[in-house]
């Protein structure tokens, strides 16, 4: 089964998010010129700039980027701490997907946005 573009999800989420291009541009700080070739397809947005608009739009970034994934992100409060000790386990698994499921990039892509958000968490939980 052929994954669905990031264009055409991208497009969903704001449409079922009632938020604009525009919108999009002003609260992630990416040029609207590059949200633009992102709704017709001509770019796709790497970790970093995936990771801002999935969170403007509130959805998955494995969604995103046409997995048949929950659009939902999974939200934890901040009082449930989590261990992350199991990282490296994470990344050992998708690096043991086969290459029919998902290509050697895809897995890269993945294994970067793992690690992001494991940094990210780490810190937010260092605030708390």
């Amino acid at each position: 089964m052929e994954r669905e573009s990031f264009s055409s999800r991208l497009k969903k989420a704001c449409n079922m998010k009632n938020i604009t291009q525009a919108e999009i541009s002003k609260k992630t700080g990416i040029s609207s010129s590059l949200i633009n070739k992102y709704f017709k397809g001509i770019a796709e947005a790497g970790n970093f700039n995936l990771s801002k608009i999935a969170d403007v739009l509130n959805v998955n970034e494995a969604w995103l980027i046409g997995y048949d994934v929950s659009i939902e992100r999974e939200i934890t409060s901040s009082s449930e701490k989590k261990d992350y000790s199991s990282i490296d386990s994470v990344k050992k698994e998708i690096n043991r997907l086969d290459n029919k499921d998902m290509n050697k990039n895809n897995k890269e892509t993945l294994i970067n946005m793992v690690d992001f958000y494991h940094e990210k968490t780490k810190k937010e939980n260092k605030e708390d």
